[in-house]
């Protein structure tokens, strides 16, 4: 166990010792705790001990990000929270409790343990960043996915990792300076240079057809207590949401999956509902006075209903208001995308068009859930048999629903795709919303578009 580990198993035990003294004292300004309490704020202490232990909190990973140990902060929180309420109850003693106070300390020590992980982790980044206790790390592979490795490690020096050689089998590059790392021999060397070059971490950076080279080198070096790592050769695949896994045993990379599975697709299905419900008690007279002046422009529905391809390209029916003339309504499946002076849109559709307004009703799409408020926008389906094989990651952007606003379309990437590159700028904004989706994010989408509603490229 590592001086850090066991300095975090004490000072959380502290944490909920000092932020339970301190709630007893502003629920009854007196610093004199009842023996009752102070077994409390025991038992949770010692709880604090085992219960982060076994959600894997104290290991550090300056590397990795802080996600990982706030969920299991978090966790591990609420897990310790019940252990008490429960003991309480096995006792007899729960009226002998502040309910203020209980719920005072709960708060208080989940933010006071959230704060000691964030101060934690700037102060041994501020070390590492000095080359202050840094890990040595060797490269087996000095070819393009070892090089990328260097530069990653070179470009973050406050995860505590320094890449200080490389070890390749071509016999053209030993001896050579490779990304400022001198390549010291074959793979073969790295056993023998292990000890005396003081290496913390060895990571293989090999390609997928080289097995049996890389399952030799790990029965070489694995007995030596050094910590090896395999970066398997993946950059060159379209990643989207990746992670690893196990199945029935078996590891797993999973390269692309749903990014909004679990509790992100229940926070992202509640946030739509919520949403489109107080929009549209929000705006309803605007879509009376809409409808009326669609029904007044031309004769004709005032509802438009369009076939697009939705979640996993399945065929939805989107509403929009009509905004064009009668006979181009008979069937969508291969009309052209509108342009500018587009004979077929009326005066009363164009102005829809450039304020968004024809999009209002799709909120009752997202109430019947076949959209989304944020999300890429549902194209016609033969416009999405039509880029598939132009642009290989079109259909990714149908993993998750279509929305009534987006990414691509705040960012200008709105209107006509007559151009191929045109519709790859707004695949790439479409991916990269889907891979750094939160609840934040769409909110700054929301409010992006209340200000960008008319948009040239609206036609």
């Amino acid at each position: 166990m590592s001086a850090l580990a066991v300095l975090f198993r004490v000072v959380d035990a502290g944490v909920f010792a000092l932020t339970g003294l301190l709630s007893y004292y502003l629920r009854f300004d007196d610093l004199d705790l009842p023996a009752a309490y102070q077994a409390a704020i025991f038992v949770a202490g010692g709880l604090a001990i085992v219960v982060f232990a076994a959600f894997d909190v104290y290991r550090v990973r300056p590397g990795e990000g802080m996600r990982r140990e706030l969920l299991g902060i978090f966790s591990g929180w609420f897990g310790i929270m019940v252990g008490v309420v429960l003991l309480m109850y096995a006792t007899k003693t729960g009226a002998s409790f502040s309910r203020q106070w209980f719920g005072v300390w709960s708060l208080l020590a989940l933010v006071a343990l959230i704060a000691v992980r964030f101060v934690a982790m700037g102060v041994l980044r501020a070390i590492h960043g000095r080359g202050i206790l840094t890990r040595r790390v060797a490269i087996a592979g000095a070819g393009t996915l070892g090089q990328e490795i260097a530069r990653r490690l070179s470009q973050a020096p406050w995860i505590g990792l320094q890449a200080v050689a490389f070890y390749d089998d071509a016999t053209e590059l030993q001896g050579q300076v490779v990304e400022g790392l001198p390549v010291r021999g074959d793979l073969d060397r790295i056993r023998n240079d292990i000890r005396p070059e003081s290496y913390h971490q060895v990571w293989i950076a090999l390609p997928l057809r080289a097995e049996e080279r890389v399952k030799h080198l790990l029965e070489e070096i694995a007995p030596l207590n050094v910590n090896v790592r395999f970066v398997p050769d993946i950059f060159g695949f379209r990643m989207l949401n990746s992670s690893f896994t196990e199945v029935v045993g078996l590891p797993v990379i999973n390269v692309t999956e749903s990014p909004l599975s679990g509790i992100k697709g229940a926070m992202k299905w509640a946030e739509d509902k919520t949403l489109a419900i107080l929009i549209l008690a929000l705006i309803w007279p605007v879509m009376v006075a809409v409808a009326i002046g669609v029904r007044a422009s031309s004769p004709g529905p005032v509802i438009y209903r369009q076939r697009r391809g939705g979640l996993d390209n399945r065929e939805i029916v989107v509403w929009k208001f009509r905004t064009m003339t009668m006979h181009d309504e008979q069937a969508d499946d291969e009309l052209p995308q509108a342009k500018r002076d587009d004979p077929r849109v009326t005066k009363f559709g164009a102005f829809l068009r450039r304020t968004s307004l024809d999009e209002l009703p799709q909120f009752i799409n997202v109430l019947m859930g076949d959209m989304s408020i944020v999300g890429p926008r549902p194209h016609p389906l033969w416009l999405n048999e039509f880029y598939v094989d132009k642009i290989p990651t079109y259909f990714l952007r149908s993993w998750i629903k279509p929305g009534i606003t987006g990414w691509a379309q705040i960012c200008g990437w709105r209107g006509g795709t007559e151009e191929t590159w045109k519709m790859e700028m707004r695949v790439a904004h479409d991916l990269f919303y889907i891979e750094n989706w939160s609840l934040l994010f769409d909110l700054y989408i929301i409010l992006m578009t209340v200000f960008r509603l008319r948009s040239m490229e609206a036609y």
